[in-house]
Formats: structure tokens, sequence, C-alpha cells
């Protein structure tokens, strides 16, 4: 209660007897006023005949119907109360107000104001185009009714001005009821104690453009603080309504609740969904369940802040609602307790953020609806298992810049249903200890284009709709802890489009740059992948890979693509290789099934180019670049689960061991016009079916071509030399070469066939390297049968050795070198399990050694 001026009117006075109790009013001996005072065009300051430190009115109201305690009327009225006031009423009729000041009025109190017996929805204070302030001494107005405690209207000012704070207590109804055209001025903190509303701002009250105003300056200009006080639930500091017809504006004032359930700092509701404007400028709300909650009309916050308290499990900073449409700048908004919201967007309207910071929230922002616009540098912090960015339902959300922050297993961005979200700018999604995830995409469209996106376990993960990324970076950490196992782009549904930029991995590398299963696709082009274990894995779905590179760390399981199941994978002008000592490890591509397509692909720093296990590859004008480490490297490798694999135009390179091509299964190999070279052993098939047309094998001592099992088929010039030994059928299979194809080699034979193996020669030529018979045998047989057609055998020390098996040459001829003089054409082993057909053939030696030695 304020001190100083008290206010009793009497039953015994009449109204029209008070007309002219201004500024002197007629009390009795006690000093009470018995009746209303009414001042008229008078100036001055209020007191009474009898003297004494208030002023007491005391009023039947069943004798002054309708009137009022004290009213001040006409222009120029201006009248101070610098002693407390205190009305006491009877028989209160329920209406009007206690004191009001009407147009062109002025009334400044100083003192305290007490009033008692007022009931059903009366005022104590009404500003009816006039102008109130409430000066220092003014320590406590309460209202004893269910209404308003005071009501600012038809373009009235209502100024509180001091440095100690004032209370406005009622009884459930309204602090403040202003219109649509009128002043609040609070430069001191004020305190809503039994209050639902604390500020009612009712644009209904009269059309036109509106100027409502609630300026705080506070005390010696630190700011003043408007403080709302209720036992029950649902309070509301400020509720702006009827926006259809009202342009508010609240300014320098820091608003607080207290933390009841279901409460709101500010209410901002109307029927128009772009009419009428709510201007919070530097604007501090805190304490309330909801911070900021708008539902119609055109919400704008200029710097100020939103400190939300969460009540039951729920909090949120700004809720939109309706056909709402709101612009934040410089705002910040804290959450509070365990599961708050920085903003909620649902309504059909467009949300701006600018420069907008929130802050310990459980989520950062969520839209279900509308058009949500954040640009400026707006930066999301969320708490652990939190997410940033949340676009859901037919949300359109745009992000250009700025930065979202997840702590511990949260997500950065999440997308669903027929929501569409742009990130662009250099927007940063970042987590904080490799958990997590940075995009989940569950449905509709995302597109990301210059963003950064690291600090997470998994990147992006999608499950359903469309994403586009370009010139986006993606870091994520797999450290073998837990799951442990970073993915840079999981894709299992939906569709994926990257176009440049990175996918890395951190800390020890674990996981993978891509995984693709359950349908999903996946389109990069010029993406870079490294710092994993495993490039790209394809178990169901399609990957398509157009130039970019895939680095591998070392490892004897790494692989850069990966291909399971029905996958189809396609690779052009793509760079693959591993990472490490330079001694070769892991799996340029691994197959188990599926389908791949290479085309200009660069495999290289591996043990293993290409493995087939199953489903099919075809490797088009590409380079493998291997390195056997302990010598049982290859470039290409169809294994034992079968598979088939087509090699056009491509270059097998080792560094003097490991296999160009291996075949362990009854799978099927083609290759036309493919270069093997640095190998130890160019080909090798112990199963399965193997075409080669052409190409070429320049070894590095070693061996040729090594068949023991299955079919071998080499036609069309092909060329092997640099090799010891050039072909061997030593098993059960069937070799066949033809097409005028070659074989120079260095050490033992250029031919040997043995066990039940048969080979067919037709327009071959075999030659020992130099000239000089350095080649032992151009032919030797140890069982198996051979069938030579238009074979020519040279430089070498015997021509053919047939110990066991049959030969059968026509048209054939052989030049050999005898050295020292034990040189021969055609040698047949002793134990005569040898049978041998010449027909047509010529044979020349050197004048040496004998032609046919049997």
């Amino acid at each position: 209660m304020l001190a100083g001026l008290s206010l009793i009117t009497s039953h015994t006075k009449a109204y029209a007897q008070s007309q002219t109790n201004c500024p002197m009013a007629s009390s009795n001996r006690n000093g009470v006023v018995n009746g209303p005072i009414v001042c008229d065009g008078e100036k001055g300051v209020l007191n009474t005949s009898g003297g004494g430190s208030k002023i007491e009115i005391k009023m039947d109201m069943s004798k002054h119907s309708g009137k009022e305690a004290v009213k001040i009327t006409g222009p120029g009225t201006n009248i101070t109360i610098m002693k407390s006031l205190k009305v006491k009423v009877t028989k209160w009729s329920g209406k009007g107000s206690v004191i009001k000041v009407e147009k062109g009025g002025e009334l400044t109190l100083k003192g305290e104001v007490d009033v008692e017996g007022v009931v059903g929805t009366g005022k104590v204070i009404e500003v009816d185009g006039g102008m109130v302030v409430l000066g220092e001494g003014v320590g406590k107005i309460e209202g004893k009714g269910s209404g308003e405690v005071m009501l600012v209207n038809n373009g009235g000012t209502l100024m509180m001005m001091g440095k100690s704070a004032i209370t406005i207590k009622g009884s459930g109804g309204k602090g403040v009821y202003m219109g649509s055209t009128e002043k609040l001025v609070m430069m001191r903190n004020v305190t809503f104690e039994g209050v639902t509303e604390g500020i009612n701002i009712n644009g209904g009250r009269r059309s036109g453009a509106a100027n409502v105003m609630g300026m705080g300056l506070g005390m010696e200009l630190g700011g003043t603080t408007m403080t709302v006080k209720n036992s029950g639930s649902g309070v509301v500091g400020i509720k702006v309504e009827d926006t259809g017809t009202i342009n508010a504006t609240v300014m320098g004032l820091k608003i607080v609740g207290d933390r009841s359930g279901g409460s709101k700092g500010v209410e901002f509701i109307g029927t128009g969904g772009s009419k009428g404007t709510l201007m919070l400028n530097m604007v501090e709300i805190e304490g309330f369940e909801t911070g900021v909650e708008a539902t119609a009309g055109t919400l704008k916050m200029m710097g100020g802040a939103i400190t939300v308290k969460e009540n039951g499990g729920k909090g949120y900073g700004l809720n939109m609602q309706g056909e709402a449409n709101a612009e934040l700048m410089r705002t910040r908004i804290v959450g509070g307790g365990s599961n708050s919201t920085g903003v909620v967007m649902e309504s059909e309207g467009v949300l701006m953020l600018n420069m907008v910071n929130i802050s310990d929230v459980k989520m950062g922002v969520s839209a279900s609806n509308g058009k949500l616009v954040m640009m400026g540098g707006t930066a999301i912090t969320v708490k652990e298992n939190g997410t940033g960015l949340e676009v859901k339902g037919e949300a359109n959300a745009t992000m250009m810049g700025g930065w979202i922050t997840v702590t511990s297993g949260g997500t950065g961005l999440s997308v669903s249903g027929k929501a569409d979200a742009t990130l662009m700018g250099g927007t940063k999604i970042k987590g904080t200890d490799g958990k997590g995830y940075g995009v989940i995409m569950e449905g509709g469209t995302v597109k990301m284009d210059m963003v950064g996106i690291s600090g997470f376990e998994k990147g992006v993960e999608v499950t359903n709709g469309t994403v586009t990324m370009m010139g986006t970076t993606i870091t994520v950490k797999g450290d073998g802890k837990g799951t442990g196992y970073g993915v840079g782009v999981g894709v299992s549904g939906g569709v994926v489009t990257m176009m440049g930029g990175w996918i890395m991995g951190s800390g020890t590398g674990k996981g993978t740059g891509v995984y693709v299963g359950s349908g999903g696709e996946m389109v990069m082009t010029s993406v870079r992948i490294s710092g994993f274990e495993k490039g790209v894995s394809v178990s169901k779905g399609k990957l398509v890979m157009n130039m970019g590179s895939i680095t591998i760390k070392e490892g004897a399981g790494n692989y850069g693509v990966g291909v399971w199941g029905k996958a189809t994978a396609t690779l052009m002008g793509t760079a693959i290789t591993v990472k490490g000592d330079g001694k070769g490890t892991g799996y340029g591509v691994k197959m188990m099934g599926g389908t791949v397509e290479m085309t200009s692909v660069d495999v290289s720093g591996v043990k293993m180019g290409v493995y087939v296990g199953g489903g099919t590859l075809k490797m088009n004008m590409g380079k493998i670049e291997f390195t056997s480490g302990v010598g049982n490297g290859y470039g290409v490798g169809v294994g034992v689960s079968g598979g088939s694999a087509e090699l056009m135009r491509t270059e097998i390179v080792g560094k003097g061991g490991g296999t160009g091509v291996y075949m362990g299964s009854e799978g099927v190999l083609k290759m036309d016009g493919v270069g093997i070279e640095g190998v130890k052993t160019g080909v090798s098939v112990e199963k399965g079916k193997l075409v080669m047309k052409g190409g070429w094998i320049k070894g590095m001592g070693g061996k040729g071509v090594v068949m023991g099992s299955g079919t071998v088929t080499m036609m069309e010039r092909v060329w092997i030399s640099n090799v010891e030994k050039g072909v061997e059928a030593m098993g059960t299979g069937t070799l066949k070469m033809m097409g005028n194809s070659t074989i120079i080699f260095t050490g033992d034979y250029g031919v040997k066939v043995g066990g039940t193996a048969t080979a067919h020669l037709t327009d071959v030529m075999i030659r020992g390297m130099g000239g000089q018979g350095t080649g032992k045998y151009g032919v030797i047989m140890e069982g198996g049968t051979v069938t030579m057609n238009m074979v020519g055998i040279s430089d070498v020390a015997m021509g053919v050795h047939a110990k066991s098996g049959k030969l059968v040459m026509n048209m054939g001829k052989i030049e050999f070198t005898s050295g020292a003089g034990n040189g021969y054409g055609v040698g047949v082993g002793v134990s005569g399990m040898a049978s041998v057909e010449l027909m047509r053939t010529e044979i020349v030696g050197d004048g040496k050694g004998g032609r046919v030695r049997g």
C-alpha cells in the first residue's frame, strides 16, 4: 500500500454538491470527503478543507450510481494529489471506476492509493483519453473486483514514474487494459499480482492505426522490469488482441513470470493473417512456459531476449500458430529445463530469424507449417540428444549462413513429411563429441549449398525424400567406441545428389564414407571421400559416382567401393587409392554381388585392385596399380563365389610382385585390349572361364599365364613378354591361344602343358628372348594334349619337348639354337608316354644339335 492520500466518500453528500470541491475538497473535521470529487478546468494540488496527512473519500454507491470517487474532466485540467488517497465505497454497483481522467485532463498521484469495497468488474483507475501519472509515492494500486485494475482508453496515457517499484494487484482480471490508440510508459519496476494478464492491449476497441507503447526506461535509465505473479496457471505478461486494427509497440522492458504452468510472456492473437503489428523492441522475457506466442498479424522483435522456464516437460521461446507472421532480429532465446524448445513454427505465415541466437534447448527450431527463413548468422545450440532444426509436415525452411551446434548424440537437421529445407551460404552443422547425426532425412526435400557438417558419428542419414548437396563438406568421427563407426552419408531410401565437396572421416577413421542400402540412390559428381576404412558401400539400391576421388585408410579388409546383393554402382573418371606406407593394403573395389560399371577409373596403392566375389563387373579405359605386399596381391580377382567381369582397354600395373588377373571361381572374365605389366604372374586361372582379346602381359620375370582348371582363351594379337615362363596349363582345363598372338620369354619355357589339360595354339609366335637361344624350351609337355597350328617357335634351345601326353603340330616352324650342341627341334621323352604328330612343319637349327630327338 502506498502512504499519503486516502479518499472515503460518504453517502450523506449529494454528487451535485461536489461539483465545485476542487482543488480544495470540502471534508468533515476528520478529513473525510462524503462524495465524489470532480475537477473540471482546475489546476493545482488537491487538498481537503479539514487538512491532515491524507485524503479520504467515503461513498454510498446507491446514492451516487455511476459516479467516480475522483473525476478529472475538461481540457486543461491538471491536478496533482500529493497525499495518500483512500477510497471506501459501499453498495458497489459492479460497474464504472474509482478514479477517472477524461480527455484533456491530467492527474498525477504521488501518494499511496487504497481502494476498498469495489467488487464485480470495477476498475481502480480509468484513463479515458486523459493522462495519469503514478509518481514515486504510489507503491501499490489494488483492485478488489474481477475486472481490470486500470483501464486506458480513447487515446489516453498512463505513466508510472519513480525510482521504487510499484505493485498492481487484482483479483483474477487484468492489470492494465488498453485500447488501440493508447500509451503506457513505465519508468519504474512494476509487479502485477493476482491477475491473469499483466497488460492487455485490445485493438478491437477502436479501429484504425494504433500506436500503443510500453516504454521500459526504468530507474535512472537502468531498465524496467515488469513482473507478473499469480498462483494459478495460464498467466500472460502482455496480451495483444484483435490484430486486424492494431499497431502496438513494447520497448525497453523486461517481462518476468512466476514460472507457472501454461504461462506466456507475450501473447499476440487476432483475426488477420498479416494485419496488425506488434513490435517488441529491446524486450527481455523470462520465467514463462512460453516466451512469446503469436496466432495472427505480424510480430517483430528487435534485440532483447527470451528465457524459457520449462514446466511439466514443456517450454517454448516463440510459438507461432494460426496465420501469424514474425520477424526476430538480434534476439536471444535461452532454454530452461531438459525439454524446452526455442521456436515452434506451426503458422501458415512467414517467420524470419535474423541474427538470432538460440541456446540451451532440447529442440532449437521446429517448423511444421508455413515458411521459415533464418539468416544473418543465426545460431542454434541444443542439449544432449536434442535437435537443432526440425522441418516436417508441409513447412518450408531456409537457412542462410549461421550455425547449428549439437551436444552428445543429437541431430543437427531433421526433415520429414512433405517439408522442404534449404541450407546455404556457409551454414555449419557441428557436433561436439562425435555422436549423433548431422542430418536425418525421412521425407520431403533438402538442398544444401556450401554447408559444413562435422563432429558427428553419422553425417547425413536418408531414409526417404530427395537430398541435393553442392559444395558441401561432411566430416564424421569413428573412434571404435560403442557403435563407433562413422558414416558420412547413409542412404537407405530416397535419392541423394551431391556435387562437389568432401566426405571425410576423422579420429581413428573407422566407418564408411557413403553407405547405400534398402533401395536408396546416391549420385555424386566431383566428390572427394577420404579418411575411412571403407569409401563407399552399396548393399542395395543404386550408386553413381562421376569423377571425384576415394582415399581409404590402410588395412587388410578396407576397400574403396564395396557392392553386395542386387545393388548397382556406376563409376566414371573416379580415382580410388589407399593412404598408408605404400606397402599396399585393402581393395580398390570389392564385389560380392550386384552390378558395377567403371569407366576411366584409376585404382592405386591397394593390395587387391578389383575383387569380384559375385555379381557383374564392367571396366572400361581404367587403370589399376597395386602393390602385392607379401606377394599375393592382384589387379583383378574373380573369387571363390563366382561372378563375371569384363575389362576393356584397361591397364593393370604391379610393382614387381603379385598377379595381374586372378580367377579362383567358376565365374567368367572377359578382357579386351587389357594391358598387364610389372607383375610376377600376368594371369592365373584356377577355375572359371577367361577370354583375353588383344592386350598384353609384360611381366617382371615370373609367368605370363597360369591355368589350373577352367578355360582360358587368348585371341587377336595377345602379347606376352618379359616373363621367365610364358603360358602354363597344368591342371584339367583348356587353354586356347590364337590370332597372331606372341609369347616372348627369358627362362624355362614358352608353353608348358601337364596333367590332363588341353592346349590349342593357332597362329602363335613363341620366342626366347635375345636371339641367342636364351629360352630353354619353346613348348614342354608333361601330360595333356597340345594342338598347334601355324605356330612359330624361335630363339630357343629346345623347340618342343614332349615327356608325356599328345602333341599335334601342323604347318608350324621351329628354329632353335643348340648352344653347346645338345639342342633340338622336337624331343620325345624316353618313357614312351608321349605321342607326337608333326604335319607340314619346318624345323631349322644352327648347324649343331639334332632336329628330332627321341
